[in-house]
């Protein structure tokens, strides 16, 4: 799948690239992303919550799995950092939620890929030798004009 591929040197790069595309999100949208720790992907989250008009703070749901949120559309934040198996994902409530009229976003969706629904908008972190962040969003229309 062809990507565009933007770089983000602070936080607050990070988090204008999620506010912009936040901004296009569209009730139903499910959003994985993939990454190692430490490589931006909660900032990004704060940075669609915002676009999304979500004013609530934003953390990682490492422990409770799912955190949702109200803003121009309900949103659905989880992190599957500890989830292993279908089992487990069953028991988040996760197969329902997809299915709803809410934003779901998924951090660490490398660990339940196989169960992501058709469509998803899979934007993938990395680092670079520099410390840049490396966000690679799949082409799509609706996000064409972002600029960072």
């Amino acid at each position: 799948m062809i990507a565009t591929e933007f770089r983000t040197k602070n936080e607050k790069e990070t988090l204008q690239l999620g506010e912009k595309v936040g901004e296009l999100l569209r009730p139903g949208d499910v959003v994985a992303l993939y990454g190692d720790m430490g490589y931006g992907k909660t900032v990004f989250v704060k940075g669609l919550a915002k676009g999304l008009g979500v004013k609530d703070i934003i953390t990682s749901p490492t422990y409770t799995l799912v955190h949702e949120h109200q803003g121009r559309c309900k949103m659905y934040h989880f992190d599957m950092f500890n989830i292993d198996s279908y089992e487990a994902l069953y028991t988040t409530g996760f197969f329902d939620l997809c299915q709803s009229d809410a934003v779901t976003v998924i951090e660490w969706s490398q660990n339940i890929r196989q169960f992501l629904p058709d469509g998803a908008l899979e934007v993938r972190f990395d680092m670079s030798k520099a410390g840049e962040r490396i966000i690679c969003i799949p082409e799509d229309k609706r996000f064409a004009d972002i600029r960072c």
